[in-house]
C-alpha cells in the first residue's frame, strides 16, 4: 500500500470490517458477519479511497545464507 493523501503526522483509528472471504457468496449457508469490506469503511468511515495501481517498490532479496559466520 503507497500513501497518496499527503496527511501528516499518525492518526488514531478504529474501524470495524469484515475479510472479504467472510462475505456471504451465493450457495454459502454462513451468516455475514457485521461489518464492511475494509476498502468501503475506509471510504464511508475515513473519506479516504484505495485505488489499484502498479509502482514501483523496493524488494530485498537473499539469495544466500550460511549458518555459520565467516571471517572477510
Amino acid at each position: 500500500m503507497i500513501d497518496k493523501t499527503g496527511l501528516q503526522g499518525f492518526y488514531d483509528l478504529k474501524l470495524d470490517w469484515v475479510p472479504e472471504r467472510d462475505i456471504q457468496s451465493k450457495g454459502n449457508l454462513r451468516e455475514t458477519p457485521p461489518g464492511q469490506l475494509i476498502q468501503d469503511g475506509i471510504q464511508d468511515e475515513l473519506g479516504l479511497k484505495m485505488e489499484r495501481r502498479k509502482a514501483p517498490i523496493e524488494i530485498l532479496i537473499v539469495d544466500h545464507a550460511e549458518k555459520i559466520p565467516t571471517e572477510n
